[in-house]
């Protein structure tokens, strides 16, 4: 389970995402593809993720 640091929403119990047991299914609410290119949002923070995603899978 992913939780917020500082909970822009109010979702209950600060959880930002879930995943399965297994770890291969993955629900996320923040929407991290929305801050992977500097010219369109505000941070790149999402982009750790999908990075973070590439190395799992490229392993």
């Amino acid at each position: 389970m992913f939780r917020y640091l500082d909970n822009p929403n109010g979702s209950a119990n600060d959880i930002a995402g879930i995943t399965n047991e297994r770890g291969n299914v993955v629900g996320l609410m923040p929407h991290p593809e929305h801050n992977v290119e500097a010219l369109t949002a505000p941070t790149v923070d999402g982009l750790r993720f999908f990075e973070s995603a590439l190395r799992f899978l490229t392993r």
